[in-house]
């Protein structure tokens, strides 16, 4: 079962999975699934705020009254905040904004998902972090943050939960030409923007770079058997022009 955003969700499971797709933006939910369906697959979208502990509970509990239990969670909802601002400049407006999302988000929705796991089985996660989460930049310090804490949450709860066969991954996408991109480092090819993809590339180096296929195939790989000798393991992506996540968080 998939969860939150993504622009190619017929790349990252195969027609016969259930799948279901949340987010707060529901035309741009409803559209995931109609690209689920029309590709054979079945599909459901639930909208949800994942900074309201309600509505990852009411989702959880959808998606286990649908279609019996939950088995897979892509835990990818994720906002950028302000960049461009000095750790001096920083507020608790600002703090909040990123965090509650991006930090609290994930927490509460692994805690969620792991007790459905927990009553079913077990089952695999996947969280998305960022390169920023290896390597500072400037005007980014809380964004930074907290995709450094997500790596860390994943660490953690690979650890408490791989004796109930749970498993506990994330990836680290570089930069993606996406409109939460542009909102960051602006409109076309400014010069923060190839300074922050030469930046990434150093975090990223030695690995090829991905196409939005390749970019799914990192994700899937991070869920393998259950059985498998992994705990927790994260993926660092180079740039992408494209990216199977859709940029969703309004």
């Amino acid at each position: 079962h998939l969860r939150h955003r993504q622009s190619n969700c017929t790349g990252l499971f195969p027609a016969r999975r259930n799948v279901v797709v949340s987010g707060r933006r529901v035309s741009e939910g409803e559209n995931v699934v109609r690209e689920i369906t029309s590709a054979g697959g079945k599909a459901l979208f639930v909208q949800t705020d994942v900074g309201r502990e309600e509505d990852i509970i009411a989702l959880i509990e959808k998606t286990v009254a649908t279609v019996g239990a939950l088995h897979i969670a892509f835990n990818n909802a994720g906002s950028e905040g302000h960049i461009g601002l000095l750790t001096t400049e920083q507020t608790v407006e600002h703090y909040r904004q990123v965090c509650d999302i991006n930090i609290c988000g994930v927490v509460l929705s692994m805690k969620h998902e792991i007790r459905s796991m927990l009553r079913s089985g077990g089952g695999a996660i996947v969280n998305t972090s960022s390169v920023g989460g290896h390597v500072g930049f400037p005007g980014a310090s809380v964004y930074v943050a907290s995709k450094f804490a997500v790596i860390g949450l994943t660490k953690t709860a690979a650890l408490e939960f791989a004796k109930d066969g749970i498993r506990v991954n994330s990836v680290s996408p570089g930069p993606i030409q996406t409109e939460m991109f542009d909102r960051a480092f602006g409109e076309g090819q400014t010069d923060t923007k190839k300074l922050s993809k030469r930046k990434i590339r150093l975090a990223a180096s030695g690995r090829r770079k991905r196409s939005p296929a390749r970019s799914s195939g990192s994700v899937l790989r991070t869920r393998p058997s259950l059985r498998g000798r992994t705990l927790s393991s994260t993926a660092a992506l180079p740039p992408n022009r494209r990216s199977s996540w859709r940029c969703q968080h309004g």
